[in-house]
């Protein structure tokens, strides 16, 4: 079985003209089970081909982008930069108008703004941005589009994959490439592979461009960890007080997480 590892910085619905635009980067399995670069990097839009494909197709022409081929009994993990799941207490107060007892003084620790991963990863300095509040709901819901489409459905709070049919697997992650930078966990791979010419060629002129592509070699990465070095990412069941299952989880190696490792809670923070 082939293993694909496929990271996918995701661009607002319509994003074909925009500055940040979608940008996907494949990775398979090198010499020494490191991660290695498979085709080259791309970026665009994909909103009509979430339009056009689904299930193992949509897989196959998202790989098709990077120019990788989608063998017979392939298992496909993808790790999606954009939020996959928003805030319970968001999701009540707009769908069943039930009302939170207060609303906390510091924004960062407001529920209806803010998921539980996004506060452990605030709790260490890190800062991501709200669904509710920021402007990026238009890349998550063509995040949540792309896994109904695939045939995704929850395995486990913040995994989603496809049925086992023998042929053909697939699975998707949530990630976030900025922490993951910063905590340095993935920079070896990434200096590696991102120095490649394959990689350099495809790298677009503006600032922005890159920063997507380079993003989607982040997400690859987590990918890769996430299949063969899961017990480098801090999985939601390792954290005290239990991570809603709707909200999803944010996967990003353990290093990002100095402060919830020394034992300290997030809501001290």
């Amino acid at each position: 079985m082939k293993d694909i590892f496929l990271g996918w910085d995701v661009g607002a619905w319509h994003c074909e003209t925009g500055e940040s635009r979608d940008a996907l980067c494949a990775l398979t399995l090198g010499p020494h089970l490191r991660p290695r670069l498979e085709g080259r990097p791309w970026r665009g839009g994909l909103r009509q081909i979430m339009n056009e494909f689904e299930g193992r197709d949509l897989i196959q022409a998202l790989l098709a982008r990077v120019g990788v081929d989608l063998p017979p009994g392939a298992a496909v993990t993808v790790a999606i930069d954009a939020a996959l799941g928003w805030p319970e207490a968001f999701t009540s107060l707009l769908t069943h108008r039930r009302i939170p007892k207060s609303v906390a003084d510091l924004k960062f620790k407001n529920e209806l703004l803010y998921r539980q991963t996004d506060r452990l990863l605030i709790q260490d300095g890190h800062r991501p941005l709200s669904v509710v509040q920021d402007m990026i709901s238009s890349q998550s819901t063509k995040g949540m589009v792309f896994l109904g489409r695939a045939g995704l459905t929850a395995v486990q709070t913040g995994v989603w994959s496809s049925p086992d049919s023998g042929d053909f697997r697939c699975t998707a992650i949530e990630t976030y490439p900025a922490p993951c930078q910063q905590c340095g966990a993935l920079e070896d791979f990434f200096q590696e592979i991102s120095n490649q010419k394959t990689f350099v060629e495809a790298l677009p002129k503006g600032e922005e461009g890159k920063k997507d592509v380079r993003d989607a070699l982040y997400c690859a990465l987590v990918a890769f960890a996430f299949a063969h070095e899961r017990d480098n990412l801090l999985a939601p069941e390792e954290v005290r007080d239990e991570i809603p299952s709707e909200e999803g989880w944010i996967w990003a190696p353990k290093r990002c997480y100095p402060s919830l490792l020394a034992g300290k809670d997030a809501r001290d923070c």
